[in-house]
């Protein structure tokens, strides 16, 4: 495992893009192999931003919103997870500047999860094999857990994650 983080009063974030801690030997940020492992992420914002009915400025509630990906395996795996970030929301694979790097190539038998929960909205970035745009997005009531989104890859013989990143606000 290979990531950096930074933080300060109102954000918090893991950024592993020109580092060099932020890469395992084999130039990824979580490297298994075994007949059993497991990997997994999480990220999670205490709090949610939204703006001022007159648009003046943001107010802080109190709810929760996270995102995580878990990876449950026999065989190889090696995840790209470039930069998270918690401030006005949560950010998975995606956001701490302009940077994403959220993959993943695994062999052997397993499942691969990517989950978000939201309270405003929740949107991601995913592509399919050929580059293209396969995004979803949802919108929630502002309640914590009003929108949420999760993927399950099961594969025998390789799996292959394009793009994971997600965000929730």
């Amino acid at each position: 495992m290979a990531t950096g983080s930074s933080n300060n009063y109102a954000a918090m974030g893991n950024g592993t893009y020109n580092s060099p801690y932020g890469k395992t030997s084999g130039g990824y940020n979580y490297q298994a192999a075994g007949t059993l492992y497991l990997i997994q992420s999480f990220i999670t914002a205490n709090g949610d931003a939204t703006l001022q009915p007159d648009g003046s400025q943001l107010l802080w509630t109190s709810t929760s919103n996270y995102a995580y990906l878990s990876n449950l395996g026999n065989g190889t795996a090696k995840i790209n997870d470039m930069s998270n970030s918690a401030d006005w929301g949560v950010r998975l694979g995606w956001g701490s500047g302009c940077y994403t790097n959220a993959n993943a190539a695994l062999t052997g038998d397993g499942t691969f999860t990517v989950t978000g929960v939201g309270s405003n909205a929740i949107t991601t970035q995913h592509t399919d094999q050929y580059g293209g745009f396969t995004g979803w997005s949802g919108t929630g009531n502002g309640t914590l857990g009003s929108v949420s989104h999760s993927e399950t890859l099961t594969y025998t013989g390789t799996g292959t994650v394009p793009n994971y990143s997600l965000s929730a606000w």
